[in-house]
């Protein structure tokens, strides 16, 4: 299999390339109508938060966000009123009374901007969140050693038998340990270092998408995340995944190419995530947990 690797790609020239990625792999796992619908969602204050972090860390940040001209307005309508107030203009009236008044006096505001295409616009807020996380990160003496040593957003894309076109993009790929992702979370559940950070990795499928990646950038001999807590305090740590993880990465997505493929073979196979081997909607059974009967029997001690 030939793999094209590319560095240096804009994300929005990765993302534009039509190509199975290891997100919407993913989805195939809720069924055909999740796989084949298009994403047509605006990015949200933590997918920004998580890019722009991203970014800071791996050199990318030109590349990946829109850098905010001096003085530029926000169009609230505390902020125009704000802007008003500082130079002497009046206060009063709607908030587009507001925003004609300071074009009037030659201000610019952030709806009148137009950022160059692709690039990511974040609140000042988020920028300066995102700074904050970035330094959090830094100050890991495990986590800085992989982004110092490691090449950022790798970009690959090959040819799957039976299935087309395909991509990856690796945060950090370190020349001996290998793929390396960072993710920012506001769940703390893996603060125990144990059960809740590895059913935090198996729900989030990130080690299906290290494994994804591995068909792209060849296997790994330490691959690992670079987990950051946006909360307060934040905090990062630095994790290596055994080798089991990636394995049965590469079998959860094994099971999903199959799947696709069936797809392709029987394009009215059942929609929803009950979908039998041969395509036909099963009947869910549903009982509780052993752990829920537990949780009871513990209550009512």
């Amino acid at each position: 299999m030939t793999v094209e690797i590319v560095e240096g790609l804009p994300a929005h020239t990765y993302h534009a390339r039509s190509a199975l990625s290891s997100t919407r792999l993913r989805k195939a796992a809720k069924g055909r109508a999740h796989y084949e619908a298009q994403d047509t969602r605006k990015p949200t204050a933590p997918m920004m938060l998580g890019t722009a972090t991203s970014a800071l860390l791996t050199g990318t940040w030109d590349e990946e966000i829109a850098q905010r001209p001096e003085g530029l307005i926000e169009d609230s309508a505390a902020a125009l009123k704000a802007e008003c107030a500082s130079r002497d203009l009046a206060v009063s009236g709607t908030k587009a009374a507001l925003a004609d008044r300071l074009r009037e006096a030659g201000a610019l505001l952030a709806c009148d901007w137009q950022p160059p295409e692709g690039l990511l616009v974040l609140p000042p807020a988020l920028e300066e969140r995102a700074y904050h996380l970035a330094s959090v990160a830094q100050a890991n003496p495990y986590a800085l050693a992989v982004i110092n040593d490691s090449r950022g957003e790798v970009s690959g894309f090959w040819e799957q038998d039976g299935i087309g076109p395909c991509k990856a993009r690796a945060d950090l790929l370190h020349p001996r340990a290998g793929i390396w992702d960072l993710k920012v979370t506001g769940d703390s559940s893996w603060f125990d270092c144990g059960e809740g950070l590895a059913r935090l990795i198996r729900s989030r499928g990130w080690h299906q998408q290290i494994a994804w990646y591995e068909r792209a950038f060849g296997r790994s001999t330490a691959p690992g995340l670079i987990l950051i807590y946006d909360g307060e305090p934040a905090v990062c740590e630095a994790v290596e995944l055994s080798r089991e993880w990636i394995d049965l990465g590469h079998e959860r997505n094994d099971r999903l190419l199959r799947k696709i493929r069936r797809w392709r073979d029987n394009p009215d196979a059942w929609a929803g995530p009950s979908e039998d081997a041969n395509g036909r909607a099963r009947l869910i059974q549903s009982k509780p947990s052993a752990w829920m009967w537990r949780a009871e029997d513990e209550a009512n001690a």
